[in-house]
């Protein structure tokens, strides 16, 4: 049975034909992989996780709500799409903000937006120099990671002179390492988990490098502070009541300054046999969003920011912004 949030977003794709798409492309370089290979793989791997071989179930038992029920003749379906070898890196950015609309039609507002992204990386030696400054900082990279967002976002907000600003974000908590046995890093199960939103007043955003990881530091003792006190395990009732106040009109004084998803290290491998992994491009729809959304990963080494916005609500060039003072704000916080 799906909880409170998850409940509430079902009922979000039911009223819009579709509330939230999210993913990955995986590219790799070798052999061509024929259809019916790649088929016999997603087989694989419907058998090993249940929720893929699931269907979305109305609950006979209770109004408006749903479960998902195991059904072994499902079979994912698998689309070949062409393009030119050499755009396998870009072409699905460029091809989402088509591809979102055939999924996700959301009234006429896909006649007027679409997502934009932008996506910032550190190459491996960048990004162990971090891990190792998260380590002597007592952080984890999630919370050094939001903490150069904070202070890259306060420069783009522009408050009313005659009231104080606050910014807000929310951001996951990832449940599976802390259930008891622990869920494994590969189990595709959906778990809600998030902790409460955090405030913080305009003017005491810091400007220096210390100020920073005084600020990560921070986030970080709130951020456990919440696990401890069980509320990732609480928030999907809370946020089931915040969705289903989004389903009218946007309403800007419930919404965070921005969200974050941190998903952090991602089991992949660098060569699968006679492929090799070249990399990973994060996608989702946010033609309803009217705050930047972000996500932070980590794959064989490289760590990876998703910056995404609704143009143009959010046109690219506030994501694109958004994008370069975090990336050098974290690049200052790596050199200090």
């Amino acid at each position: 049975m799906l909880g409170s949030a998850a409940n509430a977003l079902m009922r979000g794709s039911q009223n819009y034909q579709g509330f939230a798409k999210i993913g990955e492309v995986l590219h790799l370089d070798g052999p061509r992989i024929s259809l019916e290979a790649l088929s016999t793989a997603v087989s694989h791997l419907q058998r090993r996780h249940p929720v893929l071989r699931s269907r979305l179930q109305i609950n006979p038992e209770k109004p408006n709500s749903y479960l998902l029920e195991e059904d072994d003749t499902l079979q994912l379906k698998i689309r070949e799409i062409s393009r030119k070898r050499a755009d396998h890196l870009t072409y699905w950015r460029r091809e989402w903000r088509e591809r979102e609309k055939e999924t996700v039609a959301i009234v006429d507002m896909t006649n007027y937006c679409h997502t934009e992204i932008s996506y910032g990386s550190l190459d491996k030696e960048i990004t162990h120099e971090l891990v190792e400054k998260c380590r002597r900082e007592s952080v984890t990279v999630t919370s050094a990671v939001n903490s150069a967002m904070l202070c890259a976002i306060t420069t783009l907000v522009s408050p009313s002179d005659d009231q104080r600003s606050a910014l807000q974000f929310s951001i996951g908590a990832d449940t599976r390492r802390r259930c008891i046995p622990s869920v494994p890093n590969h189990d595709l199960s959906y778990q809600v988990s998030c902790i409460l939103p955090f405030t913080i007043p305009k003017s005491d955003i810091p400007t220096d490098c210390e100020g920073m990881w005084h600020l990560a530091r921070t986030l970080a003792q709130y951020m456990k502070t919440s696990i401890d006190a069980n509320q990732i395990l609480a928030i999907g009732i809370i946020l089931g009541k915040l969705y289903q106040k989004m389903f009218g009109p946007p309403d800007l004084s419930l919404l965070p300054t921005y969200g974050n998803s941190s998903w952090g290290i991602l089991p992949f491998r660098a060569q699968y046999t006679r492929w090799q992994f070249t990399g990973m491009t994060p996608f989702m729809n946010s033609v309803r969003g009217t705050t930047p959304f972000t996500m932070i990963q980590t794959v064989n080494g490289i760590l990876t920011i998703i910056f995404i916005g609704n143009d143009p609500v959010l046109p690219l060039k506030i994501i694109d912004d958004f994008r370069d003072r975090t990336m050098q704000k974290l690049h200052q916080m790596i050199a200090d």
